[in-house]
């Protein structure tokens, strides 16, 4: 039996070998200045960080509410050993704007399909990992933007699984910031740290 292709795209990407015996270092995934780049949107100033070169390029999408580019630390550090990275900040998070726009997975789609196409003005295909929040805008912008994108690995994002809408996701209560900074006030503390003036990013 043939194992679904999504498996093998996972497998492959954290078996990716080093070309070369590199010293490993501390990279500050997320708020790495050397790397940062922005994109302005119409209403936004979105972030994202490039790591690597050649190889078929693979966009991250990270996870909602505590989750942030850094949560793809490792894998992103693994990938662009053979692959060019692109880690995109979802707006409202960190270094990238809110802007005046509704927020909803939609939104973040194609927020994503911007960024993809001011970075690879020649229409480039990518391949695209979702986390969570992450794994449903990569739903949308696969099935919005089939020109944009080659392979999809969606990872713990519900839509499709149990019945739940994109509209139900969108409607379910969010955490006060009362609440996250009382069950992880660390990880809260830590995401304060890392917001900067966004107008003092690299482009």
């Amino acid at each position: 039996m043939r194992k679904p292709l999504t498996l093998l795209f996972i497998l492959a990407l954290w078996t990716v070998p080093s070309r070369a015996q590199i010293p490993e270092q501390k990279i500050p995934y997320g708020t790495n200045d050397q790397a940062g780049h922005y994109v302005q949107t119409p209403d936004a100033k979105l972030y994202y960080e490039r790591y690597g070169e050649g190889g078929q390029p693979v966009v991250f999408l990270h996870g909602g509410e505590y989750g942030y580019i850094d949560e793809f630390s490792e894998v992103i550090r693994q990938v662009s050993k053979q692959r060019t990275v692109i880690a995109i900040a979802t707006r409202g998070y960190v270094r990238s704007e809110r802007g005046t726009l509704p927020l909803s997975h939609r939104q973040f789609a194609e927020d994503a399909a911007f960024v993809i196409q001011n970075i690879f003005k020649s229409g480039e295909k990518v391949d695209v990992m979702g986390f969570s929040e992450g794994a449903i805008t990569s739903y949308i912008l696969a099935s919005s933007h089939p020109e944009l994108v080659r392979r999809l690995v969606a990872i713990g994002g519900p839509l499709g699984v149990y019945g739940t809408s994109v509209e139900d996701l969108e409607n379910d209560e969010d955490l006060t910031p009362e609440q996250m900074q009382q069950q992880v006030p660390d990880l809260v503390a830590r995401r304060k740290k890392q917001m900067i003036t966004r107008n003092n990013g690299t482009s």
